[in-house]
């Protein structure tokens, strides 16, 4: 059993999702996302809610703003809630092994998409999006944001997986991954999603 864990574990960190984390910037790339990762929390949402607003001139900047607080946040809060692993991989071999019920990209994209379209924002559009599909160990999913009417390639992926409690974000076009939007077939919900109210610490 210990054997085969550790190949597995070995697979994961060979698998295509281990590659550079930490956010890219509109200006400034890879160096400026690496201090913004490290940022406090209130620096994080202003920085996202610019990159937001640079989408386009139709997004307004209170949607901007709330759509950032929420990612940010609830990134935070679903990696306290899971008691996820600072490497994402581990998370996922978690919930494989069924020790843990969620830590996937696929899951976490999909709660994050919950929360942001409960709050009914207009001149945001959110599509699932999806890199490598049915490659094993290569295959992400993350959520992208783009404005009403804008190309997908024009968007920016707000990614919870990667750096488990801190959301990851880059342009689709900046980004290390292939992505492509994600085609979900159209299923009727046994309840309406609840969203998680957050509040500032």
């Amino acid at each position: 059993m210990l054997r085969a864990l550790g190949i597995l574990i070995l697979l994961l960190l060979l698998g295509g999702c281990c590659v550079p984390s930490s956010t890219i910037c509109t200006h400034g790339g890879a160096e400026a996302g690496k201090q913004i990762d490290r940022a406090p929390t209130p620096q994080r949402i202003d920085a996202l809610t610019q990159e937001l607003c640079e989408l386009s001139p139709r997004v307004r900047h209170n949607e901007a703003q709330a759509c950032a607080d929420i990612a940010v946040r609830y990134t935070t809060y679903e990696a306290e809630k899971y008691d996820f692993f600072s490497l994402a991989e581990m998370n996922s071999l978690m919930v494989n092994l069924g020790i843990k019920p969620r830590g996937q990209c696929f899951q976490l994209a999909d709660d994050l998409k919950v929360e942001l379209l409960a709050k009914n924002f207009k001149t945001l559009v959110f599509t699932r999006a999806i890199a490598h599909k049915d490659e094993l160990f290569r295959e992400h999913n993350c959520l992208v944001v783009t404005a009403p009417g804008q190309r997908f390639e024009q968007g920016l992926v707000l990614d919870p997986w990667r750096n488990p409690g801190v959301l990851r974000w880059a342009r689709v076009q900046n980004d290390v991954y292939p992505w492509v939007p994600r085609i979900v077939p159209k299923q009727k919900p046994a309840s309406p999603p609840r969203a998680v109210e957050l509040t500032a610490r």
